[in-house]
């Protein structure tokens, strides 16, 4: 199957954008109105430049058509969840090669570990946003979150071992077998396997997203304190590979204390909508470095600039929020 499937990049033309309404209180205990508003200006910020699939449970229907009322780009999709993870619960969207035809990757979700029950809604949502949009589902064995996963869009794939192997995912399945299922449901001949430096408040045991995010089939974005790490993991990956990739680091927020928690705020958690990125901020002094290095590195792009602070209490930010739908045609945008 590898042979027949394409991931494409996140930079790549998208379809449109899923998204997940904040609503979990448990998840933003103390701030989720907070939360919500800054996640508001980020579903306003996609639909400037592409459809946005808001996914929400029924209840919240009337507060969502006044908040959206009249913006021909957010379409609201009854579909219940749990969180608002979508990124880790939703499907990742591939291509067959030869027919260009988006499908959608089903992965096995239990929560990071069964971190938060319940999550019986959320297992549930890859398959209903498919048949939603009325693409082909593949079934993967793995557990696996799409948060864990990063692609150049040009067969090169980079995940961790703290959550590709962790035994609160795929206790009964080899190493070598997740490789080769991983491969051929991403269609990435080469998969670079990163050994992250722990990072505080993060629940993931080590989500990419965090780490580092390609913003080109050769440019490779890096959290500072993450630099030998991946550093290493492309050394120790093919030849070929190491030789392709250039990192570059970007700065770190810092420690950053919200309701008595260390957060862990990434600026790589950054999301590439079409024509622009939107980049987490966090009110400190390297949000303006960070703006600097994509903005330097991507000069045909708007780099966008959003708060993210009271969005990161729930231990995630836009990346972890949000999940792209490649449009059929290959082009970047």
């Amino acid at each position: 199957m590898s042979n027949d499937l394409i991931f494409p990049a996140e930079w790549e033309l998208h379809e449109s954008t899923w998204l997940t309404w904040p609503h979990n209180p448990d998840t933003w205990p103390n701030n989720l109105s907070a939360a919500q508003s800054e996640f508001e200006t980020f579903v306003r910020t996609i639909a400037e430049t592409e459809t946005v699939r808001l996914l929400s449970n029924a209840d919240l229907r009337t507060d969502l058509e006044s908040r959206f009322a009249g913006h021909s780009r957010i379409e609201l999709v009854f579909i219940p969840t749990n969180d608002s993870w979508i990124r880790d619960y939703g499907p990742t969207f591939v291509k067959h090669k030869a027919s260009q035809q988006v499908v959608g990757v089903n992965w096995i979700y239990n929560c990071w570990g069964e971190k938060y029950p319940p999550f019986d809604f959320d297992v549930k949502v890859a398959e209903r946003i498919l048949i939603h949009a009325g693409l082909e589902r593949i079934d993967s064995k793995i557990v696996l979150e799409g948060g864990a996963i990063e692609t150049n869009g040009a067969g090169v794939c980079m995940s961790t071992r703290s959550c590709l192997f962790n035994s609160n995912r795929n206790s009964n399945i080899s190493e070598d077998e997740i490789l080769k299922e991983l491969s051929d449901k991403s269609g990435c001949a080469s998969i670079v396997l990163v050994d992250p430096k722990g990072i505080e408040g993060d629940d993931t045991d080590g989500h990419i997203d965090q780490v580092a995010r390609f913003v080109s089939r050769r440019q490779l974005i890096v959290s500072g304190s993450q630099l030998e790490s991946v550093n290493l993991a492309l050394e120790a990956a093919q030849c070929d590979v190491r030789q392709e990739v250039e990192t570059i680091e970007i700065p770190e927020p810092g420690v950053i204390k919200l309701f008595g928690s260390v957060l862990p705020a990434s600026y790589a958690n950054f999301y590439f909508a079409n024509g622009i990125v939107i980049v987490p901020q966090f009110g400190v002094a390297n949000d303006g470095r960070a703006l600097k290095v994509m903005t330097d590195l991507l000069p045909d792009r708007d780099v966008i600039g959003l708060d993210s602070l009271n969005l990161t209490a729930g231990l995630g930010s836009f990346h972890c929020l949000s999940q792209q739908q490649p449009a059929q045609a290959l082009k970047s945008l």
